[in-house]
């Protein structure tokens, strides 16, 4: 995907807030119709010190290939964003939970949003 980015016409997109991207949390969502996620992307309100931050997700508990982003420490400040493109494992039905792991390794409490590119089929 070059820069700029346009994404589907249809595609839906949900954010979800965390309060501190330095705490192992997640977060899950239902989206209401069968598709696939196209992208995975962050955005942080902060700097983060002392470690990155991964994030990724799982449909009914299985992990989506290609779905860990990193949000770096080194450099970091309020809107720096990251970005995972899911390969597999990213096809959900309507009722499918959504979770947003985040697996808490900075430190630094930041408020970080997360944002899933959803294509319905």
């Amino acid at each position: 995907m070059g820069y700029p980015y346009k994404p589907a016409a249809g595609n839906v997109f949900m954010t979800v807030g965390m309060t501190d991207v330095g705490t192992a949390d997640s977060r899950w969502v239902v989206p209401g119709f069968n598709g696939r996620i196209k992208r995975f992307s962050s955005a942080i309100n902060g700097t983060l010190t002392t470690a990155n931050s991964t994030a990724s997700l799982a449909i009914g508990g299985v992990a989506v290939t290609g779905s860990t982003l990193t949000i770096p420490f080194t450099g970091s400040a309020a809107g720096n964003t990251a970005v995972a493109t899911p390969s597999g494992n990213n096809t959900f039905g309507s009722t499918d939970a959504i979770n947003i792991i985040n697996n808490g390794e900075s430190t630094g409490p930041q408020p970080v949003t997360f944002t899933l590119e959803l294509e319905p089929n």
